[in-house]
């Protein structure tokens, strides 16, 4: 199974379909491609066809449920317990996945089941508020970390770093070109 929740790849996949980068149906089956069955799916298919450019996703924990559209108390409940939801800002409809092991033991297979709810639109100054400014700053933050660790281990940087690897490897640039 992807250490991907199932909404994120949705959300992924076919915000990136509504955007014509591919069809909807190969980016429905991308993003479900490590599972057997998926229901309930279609209402992403729907969502286009009603004008949707953008499927959101939600991964609330205990205590934690800010970022589950508002409105459906249900829908805050399953979200919280599934630890994920993706959802139609405009159109206010989420889908909560729950992802099950189907079958005889010794041919067990995965299936998902997504189940709707209604909720409240969210506005887009509301969701690119979320997205970008915190985006933004957990990008510079993991930059910052990762040059740090980097730094601290010696790292080698640009045409030094190539010198070093034909040095370690004895053999001047492995047959790549320049």
């Amino acid at each position: 199974m992807s250490e991907l929740p199932l909404s994120c790849r949705l959300a992924l996949w076919v915000t990136s379909a509504y955007a014509g980068r591919l069809p909807l149906e190969r980016a429905l089956v991308a993003a479900a491609a490590e599972l057997d069955h998926v229901s309930g799916v279609e209402r992403v298919q729907d969502w286009g066809s009603l004008g949707e450019r953008v499927v959101a996703v939600a991964l609330p924990r205990a205590g934690a449920t800010v970022s589950v559209p508002r409105g459906n108390p249900d829908l805050v409940g399953a979200a919280a317990e599934a630890g994920e939801c993706c959802y139609s800002p405009a159109l206010g409809v989420a889908l909560v996945p729950a992802v099950a092991e189907f079958g005889p033991a010794g041919d067990v297979g995965w299936a998902a089941r997504l189940t709707a709810y209604d909720c409240d639109p969210v506005p887009s100054h509301r969701l690119e508020m979320l997205s970008v400014r915190e985006a933004e700053r957990v990008l510079r933050a993991e930059i910052a970390s990762a040059t740090e660790e980097l730094t601290s281990l010696g790292a080698v940087w640009g045409a030094a770093a190539r010198d070093a690897a034909d040095a370690a490897l004895g053999s001047g640039r492995w047959g790549l070109p320049p």
